[in-house]
């Protein structure tokens, strides 16, 4: 049956910043395994996926970022499943590194001139188009810029499934990644936590969601 514009406004009337979980009510391995995928195949720029994600059963490491970031607390030991997300630096990402290349051509399959100018254009994009070259910062914001593309298309995946999620920002940002780096463990040469993410399933019902009106919104340039 076809998905109609009332099914997608529903999935996003559902989905909302998920205060309490259940902590008796897990999700099915298939659906997980969905949300999963629905990162995997999200869109990046130059179709570099510069991201990796975690997902942080270990009791132990759970309670930890429960104490340590602010804004996980109890829900990062009552969700269900917990992810974190990390995205490439500068030493992966930028052209002189091979690995932008390496992707182009052995995973995208991309030969000959075609793989010349892709080159070209990411070296371009790099160096002047979005001047991230030599700004270690500059690609880390990048790269999470692209990690939060996944992340929206996990939260949205979970939203049709009546799975609900909570993005998580709120935490010290280079203390939870020198404990992830550790946990995980990750190379933090190479990369950085981005943002990390709750899913499961309510323990109550939210707050009315409240948001601008459309108008407000939406500005029309004809």
């Amino acid at each position: 049956m076809p998905v109609t514009a009332a099914d997608i406004l529903a999935a996003a009337s559902f989905r909302h910043a998920c205060k309490a979980y259940d902590p008796a009510r897990r999700i099915s391995d298939a659906h997980f395994q969905t949300l999963l995928q629905s990162a995997q195949l999200a869109p990046s720029s130059f179709g570099l996926e510069p991201w990796r994600l975690l997902v942080i059963e270990r009791p132990a490491l759970r309670q930890r970022i429960a104490r340590e970031a602010w804004g996980a607390g109890a829900k990062a030991t009552e969700c269900s499943h917990l992810v974190a997300f990390i995205a490439q630096l500068e030493p992966l990402l930028s052209p002189e590194s091979g690995l932008p290349q390496r992707i182009f051509s052995e995973r995208q399959r991309v030969t000959g001139e075609a793989l010349e100018r892709r080159c070209r254009h990411y070296e371009q994009f790099a160096r002047s188009d979005f001047a991230l070259a030599g700004q270690p910062r500059a690609f880390y914001d990048w790269a999470c810029k692209q990690s939060y593309i996944a992340l929206a298309d996990m939260l949205t995946a979970a939203a049709w499934l009546g799975i609900d999620s909570t993005p998580i920002e709120g935490f010290a940002l280079e203390g939870m990644n020198t404990l992830l780096a550790q946990e995980a463990p990750y190379n933090p040469a190479h990369y950085k936590l981005a943002v990390m993410a709750c899913f499961g399933y309510r323990l109550h019902e939210p707050r009315p969601k409240i948001r601008r009106s459309l108008e407000e919104t939406v500005q029309w340039v004809v």
